[in-house]
């Protein structure tokens, strides 16, 4: 035991002994002490894991504090040159036959329209009357007199507390009581009946003959007089009713009751008067029902007037409609309201579809609401809205319910001469112009359209007459105006300078179909005679033509008469076996185009090398100077002209123009459109005097072009294939300590530098072999011009083999549109950056060195004893730690050796603060008193749920172990003594 740990022991012990008191007993004292011995202390450091290396380096984590290990290499790919595959395949010879023959009248065309007159028919308006009519109203509340009481009935009542008798059928005094009707003031009755009630609650019958009669507050009778009469009585308790027809009676809303008749109808009554018998009393209730008024003040619920009418258009319409789709058109309502009460028109016009198509009538419909006794106008716009109507019966159907509006609480005077005035008005933009359609299925006023124009067939030569040997005339008349096959337009078209084999002017008649109609008139063997005039110093040459439409009349047809029948006339070139006339030097040009049928397509290109082959063969007999051009081939910004010399030789004739410096200038489309090199030819003939020519003869040119390449070529490149040479680089710096760990999160980037702009799409395959003869390919394709940043896919899958050796190779392929020239290159650099952020298999060990341990001065007198391990894990993963030791480090270099005993197993998880608390063995016991050799192994652990772990650069683990021993002190020095 060390010096520190005997002074704590000591101490301990005196404090003890000066607690006791002197004990005469000759036992000793014994008590337990507790003892906590360090062993080691084990601490992995990231380091450890991962040793320093010219390759791996330490980066920022981002968002983060801290630095993590990143293996990172760079492989150079060398640059590749396009080089010489810039060329076009040889341009077959082409064959131009230029003649006399090539006198021409150029293709022409002419458009024109024959649209229809407006079609529509004039104003329609009608007005209607509505009476209101009889009044129906609801049945009134029940009105009551006041109560009748017994004294007023009987007053010779005696006083309380005696009898009285009263005889069988004691006549009462009249007795009258005011009523009123409070749902009306005055109504006159079509028909209705009036209920008459008595409700008798006097403590005596009401004996027969009862009456009552209702009269005017004046008393004087109402009408021919309202009499109910009972011929029965009413007991009391009870209630009696009878019925009063008021049909043709002018009743008003207060009236007066006189009731008069009998009490103890059917017997003496007798008793002792009382409060009760002094107040008991009935009453008179009427109610009025079933009523229909011809006028009334009066509270007026809903009433309905149902009206039907029509409009017929003018007899003299020539335009018939079945169903016409209105272009301008608006309806106009005009309601005067002489009624007191608001109302609203719901309103149907069936003859008008608010849909334009044909799949099912909607009839015009609309609510409109009516203020009280004023005028109101709406208008509509029913545009795109349909008239529908029988051709035989031109009547617009219209209808519509006024329902007013209920007057409670208020009573408002009526009669059933009350009326609406509804003015109905269909007309066009203004209330004076027609309503006009866009389509219509009817019989419309028959058309007679005329139209005429000019047709330029201007020339280079002044042509008095020719002999056409190819060429015609196409007229497409398009007809978007009938549509159906039925009332179909008739055409007429003259054209009168062209001359049948019969020498008759050209005329083509036609009915016109919906749709189009192409009508072609091939000219060969017509004669041409165009017309000519001086327009300041030009000279034109034209032809003219007219065109005569008719419809027919009394015919049902459907038409959209807002479009029109569209005539184009196309005169082709006009090729002429024989002319006569003046001839310019231009009679002899001739404009054609070579195709380059080749996958490039050319925008510029500088050319290297070329030749322009001409074969001529002279047929026309005369020596002639031809005037060859190529206009798209331009040298110091000039176009290609070449002057050849023509003998009148027939034999061929060869020319060869070297291009080499040349630049062709084309216009680029699409890859999909076929390029084309202009050319002009041009033969002098003499242009001062009439000739008539045959134009049999000609002068042929064989063109070729061959043995093309280029220095620098723009516009849409098929493909140019550049290989790139395989690249290798030895990977030999991954560290041996991480031969067993997958790497979660490795990046492989390539990056392109080419001066090509034209898209370069990259095929690139990298390959990893390791020193087992493991290998892993992996395959990219990308556009480098886009993005020259190629990012590898499933690049740990490349690393996580543990490779000695990875390999880059493939190619670039130039295709599409830009510049290319021979000198361009692809270059480019690989990129491996490899973070230590790893997946941790079960074989991934981590050894520290061997360690000396000191001698421990442990109690030999210990009841028991436990190994104490503290842990402070910062690893985000977890991971095994075994302590061994051994009196020989030797032994600890050799697995499973026998004198090698395992102090300490201990699960440490990731990021792990914990006390962890094992029990000892006696033969760790045993070695930690007598000393020896340690050594730690650190098997690492990756989160269970397979989740990456991240290696930082402050990361560690550290493990302290120490003992607790529990000893008695005291009992062996007794037994000593």
């Amino acid at each position: 035991m060390n010096i520190k740990k005997s002074a704590a022991l000591i101490t301990a012990i005196l404090m003890l002994a000066g607690c006791m008191e002197v004990n005469t007993n000759p036992s000793l004292p014994q008590w337990e002490v507790e003892l906590d011995a360090p062993i080691t202390k084990v601490v992995v450091k990231a380091e450890d894991i991962i040793p320093e290396d010219s390759l791996i380096h330490k980066e920022a984590v981002v968002g983060e504090d801290g630095f993590q290990y990143v293996f990172k290499d760079t492989v150079d790919i060398e640059e590749q040159e396009v080089g010489d595959q810039l060329k076009l395949d040889a341009i077959s010879p082409q064959t131009i036959s230029q003649s006399v023959d090539d006198v021409t009248v150029e293709g022409t065309e002419k458009n024109f329209e024959s649209e229809f007159d407006t079609v529509g028919v004039d104003p329609i308006n009608n007005s209607t009357l509505s009476e209101l009519g009889n009044i129906e109203l609801n049945d009134t509340d029940p009105a009551s007199t006041p109560e009748i009481t017994m004294t007023e009935v009987f007053p010779d009542l005696p006083a309380d507390g005696q009898s009285y008798t009263i005889p069988q059928g004691t006549d009462f005094d009249p007795i009258e009581k005011d009523i009123e009707f409070t749902d009306f003031s005055s109504a006159t009755f079509v028909n209705g009946e009036l209920e008459v009630k008595i409700v008798n609650d006097l403590v005596v019958e009401l004996g027969y003959p009862i009456q009552v009669e209702l009269l005017k507050t004046d008393l004087t009778p109402i009408g021919s007089g309202l009499v109910a009469t009972w011929n029965t009585g009413v007991m009391p308790g009870d209630s009696s009713s009878r019925f009063i027809d008021v049909s043709g009676e002018t009743l008003p809303g207060n009236m007066t009751v006189r009731v008069s008749g009998k009490i103890a109808g059917s017997g003496d009554a007798s008793g002792v008067v009382d409060e009760s018998v002094r107040n008991s009393s009935f009453i008179i209730k009427s109610q009025a029902r079933n009523l229909v008024v011809s006028q009334a003040t009066a509270i007026v619920p809903e009433q309905v007037i149902d009206t039907t009418s029509s409009i017929t258009l003018a007899a003299e319409e020539k335009n018939k409609v079945q169903r016409a789709v209105i272009e301008e058109g608006n309806l106009g309502i005009s309601i005067q309201n002489d009624l007191p009460v608001n109302a609203v028109i719901d309103l149907q016009v069936s003859s008008l579809d608010e849909t334009p198509d044909q799949s099912g009538v909607q009839p015009f419909a609309r609510t409109i609401n009516v203020p009280a006794s004023q005028i109101t106008d709406v208008t509509y716009d029913i545009n795109d809205m349909a008239l529908v109507m029988d051709v035989s019966d031109q009547t617009v159907y219209y209808s519509y319910e006024i329902r007013t509006e209920d007057t409670s609480p208020n009573k408002v005077p009526l009669s059933k001469n009350d009326d609406f005035q509804v003015d109905m008005n269909i007309y066009g933009v203004s209330p004076s112009e027609q309503i006009t359609f866009k389509r219509i299925t009817g019989i419309v006023e028959p058309q007679d359209i005329l139209e005429s124009g000019e047709i330029d067939v201007s020339s280079d030569s002044e042509i008095q007459e020719a002999y056409i040997s190819r060429g015609s005339i196409t007229i497409e008349v398009d007809n978007q105006i009938n549509l159906t096959n039925t009332a179909l337009p008739n055409l007429v078209l003259d054209m009168p300078e062209f001359f049948n084999t019969s020498g008759d002017p050209i005329r083509e008649e036609r009915e016109l179909g919906p749709g189009l109609t192409t009508i072609v008139i091939p000219l060969a063997n017509h004669t041409l005679v165009p017309q000519t005039r001086i327009s300041g110093s030009e000279l034109e040459q034209f032809i003219t033509y007219q065109s005569h439409v008719t419809t027919p009349a009394d015919e049902l047809g459907s038409y959209d008469v807002t479009d029109s029948i569209r005539v184009n006339i196309q005169v082709t070139e006009l090729k002429f076996s024989e002319v006569t006339g003046k001839f310019s030097q231009e009679a002899m040009v001739t404009d054609s185009v070579i195709t380059l049928d080749d996958d490039n397509k050319l925008d510029r290109a500088i050319l290297q090398k070329g030749n322009l082959n001409l074969v001529f063969t002279n047929n026309i007999g005369v020596i002639a100077d031809v005037v060859f051009r190529l206009p798209e081939l331009l040298k110091d910004g000039q176009p290609f002209r070449e002057v050849i010399h023509l003998s009148d030789d027939a034999a061929p004739q060869e020319f060869t123009v070297p291009l080499d410096g040349y630049v062709l200038d084309l216009d680029y489309t699409s890859p999909d459109v076929d390029q084309q090199i202009a050319y002009r030819s041009t033969i002098s003939l003499p242009d001062d005097s009439v000739m008539t020519l045959s134009l049999n003869q000609e002068i042929g040119v064989d063109v070729e072009l061959t043995d093309m390449t280029f220095s620098e070529v723009s516009g849409y490149i098929d493909t140019v294939t550049v290989e790139i040479d395989p690249i290798e680089q030895s990977i030999t710096s991954l560290p041996e300590e991480l031969k067993n760990v997958d790497f979660a999160d490795v990046s492989i980037q390539v990056v392109f530098d080419s001066q090509i702009d034209v898209p370069v799409y990259l095929d690139l395959n990298i390959t990893s072999e390791n020193e087992e003869g493991e290998t892993v390919e992996v395959s990219v394709s990308q556009n480098i011009t886009d993005n020259p940043v190629v990012d590898i896919p499933n690049a740990k899958d490349l690393i996580n083999i543990f490779p000695n050796k990875i390999t880059a190779s493939g190619q670039a392929r130039v295709v599409g549109e830009g510049t290319v020239r021979q000198t361009d290159v692809v270059k480019g650099d690989l990129f491996l950056s490899a973070p230590i952020a790893f997946e941790i298999g079960d074989s991934v060990y981590v050894e520290l060195d061997v360690e000396e341990m000191e001698e421990t001065d442990i109690p030999k007198e210990f009841k028991s004893a436990v190994l104490n391990a503290k842990v402070d894990n910062l690893f985000k993963f977890g991971a095994e730690v075994t302590v061994l030791g051994s009196p020989d480090s030797n032994y600890l270099k050799i697995p499973d050796h026998p004198d090698v005993i395992e102090i300490a197993r201990l699960d440490v998880d990731a990021a792990d603060t914990s006390l962890q608390v094992l029990e000892l063995g006696e033969d760790v016991i045993e070695f930690l008193k007598d000393g020896g050799y340690m050594k730690t192994d650190v098997r690492l652990k990756g989160p269970e749920d397979g989740s990456t772990s991240r290696l930082l650069t402050t990361d560690s683990m550290t493990v302290w172990l120490y003992g607790t021993f529990k000893a008695l002190i005291g009992a062996e020095d007794e037994e000593e003594n």
